[in-house]
C-alpha cells in the first residue's frame, strides 16, 4: 500500500497534523508557534514558538499524537552561544529534520536595533528527543543547509561558496 501522507500546519497559533484521509488534530494549544517540520518517521515535530513578537524562539516539539509537547531550547539559548555586542538578541534562522533521524539541523542569526540580517553562518545539531545542543560549524564555517533524501551527506551554502559534509559536518569538499 501506499505510504500515508503526512502534513504538519500551524493554524490560530497551533500545531496542526493530518494524516491520510483522517480529518486534521491539533496537537498544542499554547498558541505562538511560528514554524513547524516533522521528522521523517512522522513521529516527532518540532516547532518555534515565540513569546514575544519582538523576541527570540524557542524550539519546541511534540509527538505525533500530541503529548509529550517538550522545550528543546529556550528563547534565550541564541544569545548565549554568542556575544550579542551591539545586537538586540541572537536568535534561531532555520532549522530541519535530518531524514531518517530525531536530529534537527539549526543555524542562528544576530538580530540588530535597525533593519538588517546579521548570519553568524554557523551549524548546529539538536537532538529532538532529548534537547542535546552540539556545534558542528562554528560561526563563517558553516551556513544554510541542504539535507541529502539518505540523511548522510549535506550541502552548506554561504553567499561566496557551496561545499559538501558528511552529516557530522565533517568537510568532503
Amino acid at each position: 500500500s501506499p505510504p500515508v501522507l503526512r502534513i504538519t500546519f500551524i493554524s490560530a497559533g497551533n500545531v496542526w497534523l493530518a494524516e491520510g484521509d483522517a480529518p486534521p488534530v491539533q496537537l498544542t494549544s499554547s498558541g505562538s508557534a511560528e514554524r513547524v517540520r516533522i521528522s521523517s518517521d512522522g513521529v516527532r515535530i518540532a516547532f518555534t514558538r515565540r513569546s514575544a513578537t519582538d523576541g527570540p524562539a524557542e524550539l519546541r516539539a511534540v509527538n505525533r499524537d500530541g503529548g509529550g509537547e517538550t522545550l528543546l531550547a529556550a528563547a534565550d539559548t541564541w544569545s548565549g552561544l554568542y556575544p550579542t555586542g551591539g545586537l538586540l538578541f541572537n536568535d534561531l534562522l532555520e532549522f530541519d529534520f535530518v531524514p531518517g533521524t530525531h536530529q534537527l539541523l539549526l543555524n542562528t542569526r544576530g538580530v540588530p536595533e535597525g533593519p538588517g540580517l546579521m548570519r553568524y553562518n554557523d551549524l548546529l545539531r539538536l537532538d529532538a528527543d532529548s534537547g542535546a545542543l552540539t556545534t558542528l560549524q562554528a560561526p563563517e564555517a558553516g551556513g544554510d543547509f541542504l539535507v541529502s533524501p539518505d540523511g548522510l551527506k549535506m550541502a552548506i551554502i554561504q553567499h561566496e561558496r557551496i561545499s559538501l559534509a558528511a552529516i557530522d559536518g565533517t568537510p568532503i569538499r
